[in-house]
This record gives structure tokens, C-alpha cells and sequence, in this order.
């Protein structure tokens, strides 16, 4: 393998990994203004995370915030938090008994 051939790898493989990077920074950046809106009694719609991620000073791809709102949309951030606290309670009261 040439010198040129292991530098292409590497590149491609920062490539990917900014990619997701990037992808994950979108995400947790809808995701946190979605339940700042929520807690705040505020819709969570597309223009609403868009102007709250704006505030931050984040730049997300314009059709994260559209997914999102759309996806709460139909699930609703309530059940999503019920959901979420409920699912994690049988793991902790599961792992009482063997710390006793």
C-alpha cells in the first residue's frame, strides 16, 4: 500500500466521522429546544426549534427541526417522556437486589 493509498483512507475516515459528528450536534440540538419548547407550553414546531436553535447560535440542516416536529406531531413529547421514565425504572429497581 502506497503512502497515497493509507493517506485517502484516513481522510475518508475523518470524513465520516465529522458526518456523524455533525448529524449528532443536529439532533441534540432539536432535541433540547424541543423539550425547552415543551417545558416552556410552547408548540414544538419546525419554525419554534428553528428559531430556538438560532438563539443558541447552532446551525442544524433545515429538515432536522421539520422531522422532528412532525414526529411529536404524532407521538407528543408527554408520552415520549412517560415512555422514557417508565422504561428506565425496571432497570434500576432491577439492579437493587444485587447491590444487597
Amino acid at each position: 500500500m502506497c503512502i497515497r493509498d493509507r493517506y485517502q483512507r484516513r481522510v475518508r475516515g475523518l470524513c465520516t466521522l465529522l458526518a456523524r459528528t455533525m448529524a449528532n450536534v443536529d439532533t441534540n440540538a432539536c432535541t433540547y429546544a424541543a423539550l425547552i419548547l415543551h417545558d416552556a407550553g410552547l408548540p414544538t414546531s419546525a419554525d419554534n426549534i428553528n428559531k430556538l436553535t438560532a438563539a443558541a447560535g447552532i446551525e442544524v440542516r433545515n429538515t432536522v427541526p421539520i422531522l422532528f416536529s412532525r414526529f411529536l406531531e404524532k407521538k407528543g413529547m408527554s408520552a415520549l417522556i412517560a415512555a422514557s421514565s417508565s422504561a428506565a425504572a425496571p432497570a434500576a429497581s432491577a439492579a437493587a437486589p444485587a447491590a444487597g
